[in-house]
């Protein structure tokens, strides 16, 4: 797995278990339509992923001062992603107290990712954010990430760059991540 001696240039590593690990999922959202699931990324995905006991599945990241943030996943499951049919989605939370809703669109990429058996590169957009059916600005909207998805030996490679990661910064982590899985 990369680790700190592999963080980008600019970038510093973080304790992502320390921030995010834990066993409570809390309300699973749900994703309109559900074959855009893996693409709807955002805070609620980390809070998921840390919840996942760490031999099944392995997070490493990295943030800037600027609050750019590279995260790579190794998972032994497979992921089934699909950019087709996610132009525009939805995730919808829903608590006691409110009920929020994050809308996204997505496009593919042609991202020059190397050594995998199969990627899908995808960039995703927050198109709109409501609370209570409510829209409000919470300075997500218009936020973009890249996002790589490549199975490797058996195993999942989720690279995802918020803020004002580059494409290319994403890229040079997976393929980092690749190269160690070979």
């Amino acid at each position: 797995m990369v680790g700190a001696e592999q963080a980008p240039e600019g970038y510093i590593s973080e304790d992502f278990y320390g921030l995010f690990g834990g066993d409570d999922l809390g309300e699973k959202p749900q994703v309109n339509p559900e074959q855009c699931a893996t693409l709807a990324f955002d805070a609620s995905t980390f809070i998921a992923w840390g919840a996942v006991p760490q031999d099944q599945a392995k997070v490493v990241m990295y943030t800037k001062e600027d609050n750019s943030t590279l995260i790579i996943r190794v998972s032994k499951e497979p992921v089934n992603v699909t950019v087709d049919g996610c132009e525009n989605f939805s995730r919808t939370g829903t608590s006691e107290i409110i009920k929020s809703e994050t809308t996204f669109s997505a496009k593919p990429l042609k991202l020059p990712v190397e050594n995998a058996d199969s990627v899908v590169s995808a960039e995703q957009i927050v198109v709109g954010v409501s609370m209570d059916g409510q829209p409000i600005d919470n300075g997500k909207v218009g936020e973009k990430k890249t996002m790589i998805f490549a199975e490797v030996a058996g195993k999942t490679v989720t690279a995802v760059g918020t803020g004002n990661t580059t494409a290319d910064e994403v890229v040079q982590l997976a393929n980092k991540q690749i190269e160690l899985l070979k």
